[in-house]
């Protein structure tokens, strides 16, 4: 499971094709976070998924927003302290 899709995104990035999407478990260890965690995220609302049959997919915009915030989060920590 989940090789296929390593695959063809590794082609499509050696194609120079931008990623369009991301699974849970991509995004995951993309933040360094558990995949219950993006699960949670997902269920929430917190997070935008495309549910693609029993599966999810997550927009590059959204991996790219949580990036953001917690790079602002780490700032705003590192600036209290």
């Amino acid at each position: 499971r989940g090789s296929g899709v390593r695959r063809m995104n590794q082609s499509a990035a050696a194609l120079g094709v931008p990623r369009t999407g991301w699974s849970p478990a991509e995004l995951a260890a993309s933040l360094g976070v558990e995949y219950e965690t993006v699960l949670r995220w997902i269920h929430s609302g917190r997070v935008a998924a495309i549910p693609v049959g029993q599966r999810y997919r997550i927009p590059e915009s959204e991996r790219l927003r949580l990036e953001r915030e917690a790079l602002d989060a780490a700032e705003q920590k590192r600036a209290a302290s």
